[in-house]
């Protein structure tokens, strides 16, 4: 029986509630708002398939990536959609034009972030550009087998966590299945998100579109922007409370701070992430419109990598580690942690504003200096 006795060792894949033979073990939601599973223990046989399932109790070996490359979609009008590059979409569309399925994070009618599928080129745009918030993975391990099974193509994308679960959920390789994971830098608390959209839609009335990641106003001054019915706002992400305590690692969930999925234990076949500072590798691509940076690890994500990306330039493993620290080293709690969860218990997201450290300021002011001058 699945028993969690630090939050810690959780990472809210949901594999075990998807396993359980006796539907048992449901996902419940805690006072930080992150879901754990709970065991319902008058129905459990014991049979342990919970356990054996788990990603966190059966952990991967490390692994390096085979290449690394840089690439971008050439289509500008799905790249400025995207958060960096808009590989993503590549890789998609050659699954869905051999009839396959594409699943992906998208949000709900409130804003929240579910894990979904789709089966048409028409729907890809629900899972592009970045969502900061862990999606609720409902039923889509046993939706992705179930297609597998009927011998169709599966993209799978998703944090970390949830590659690896998936991986342990299904616990057989399948020439099918492409696994297309998220540099994750954590997940932050699906209740401090709505706490804060309480916010947005007291000041501006509803709410009809968000993007993390607007590139209006370049891919290096990305902004957050809400679409209202009546208008729309926008503001640097550096300028953003909830970007800005999200970036200061304050409400992510616990797991995340000792994550055990890095360092390619995931097993993906892709690690899709953003290029920063592409100009001082690869000048000609500096166009300010994104590029990704792509970790591959299979023979099978090199393959279709080459078939969807005509133009691909490689870079050498360990100056990738520069751009993406987060590929192979954790988040630190800040020492503020428990503080701030005592504000927010007592006054909810609204009452107060958090500044970025004071690294983020000195970099922050460089950069402002470099793009003036």
């Amino acid at each position: 029986m699945i028993y969690i006795s630090e939050k810690s060792k959780c990472c809210g894949c949901a594999a075990c509630v998807q396993r359980c033979p006796r539907q048992c073990i449901s996902m419940k939601e805690d006072c930080q708002g992150f879901y754990y599973p709970v065991v319902d223990q008058d129905l459990c046989v014991e049979c342990h398939q919970c356990e054996d399932v788990c990603p966190i109790l059966n952990q991967s070996r490390l692994q390096s990536p085979k290449s690394v490359y840089a690439a971008y979609n050439h289509n500008e009008f799905i790249r400025l959609k995207s958060s960096s590059g808009g590989v993503f979409s590549l890789l998609a569309n050659k699954v869905l034009v051999l009839e396959g399925v594409v699943f992906g994070a998208r949000f709900d009618e409130k804003w929240n972030v579910v894990h979904d599928y789709t089966e048409s080129v028409d729907n890809l745009y629900r899972f592009r550009g970045s969502k900061y918030l862990q999606s609720e993975i409902r039923n889509c391990f046993v939706l992705a087998k179930h297609f597998l099974d009927d011998k169709r193509y599966v993209l799978f994308s998703g944090t970390p966590c949830q590659i690896a679960g998936l991986r342990r959920f299904l616990n057989k390789d399948y020439e099918k299945l492409l696994l297309v994971q998220v540099a994750c830098h954590g997940v932050p608390s699906p209740l401090v998100w709505q706490s804060y959209l309480k916010q947005r839609i007291y000041k501006r009335g509803g709410i009809s579109d968000i993007s993390f990641r607007d590139k209006a106003k370049g891919w290096n001054n990305y902004r957050v922007l809400f679409e209202y019915i009546k208008g729309e706002y926008s503001e640097r992400f550096i300028d953003n409370p909830f970007m800005r305590g999200y970036l200061n690692d304050f409400y992510l969930r616990p797991s995340c701070y000792g994550c055990v999925f890095k360092s390619g234990k995931s097993r993906c076949d892709i690690m899709m992430a953003d290029f920063w500072g592409v100009e001082s590798f690869f000048p000609d691509l500096n166009d300010d419109k994104g590029v990704n940076l792509l970790f591959v690890y299979t023979e099978k994500g090199d393959r279709v990598l080459s078939e969807v990306c005509s133009r691909i330039k490689r870079i050498n493993y360990d100056a990738s580690l520069a751009i993406t620290s987060s590929i192979d080293k954790n988040v630190i709690k800040p020492p503020h942690y428990d503080w701030y969860w005592k504000k927010f218990n007592k006054y909810g997201f609204c009452s107060f504003e958090m500044k970025p450290s004071l690294t983020n300021r000195i970099l922050n002011r460089l950069k402002s200096l470099a793009c003036s001058s």
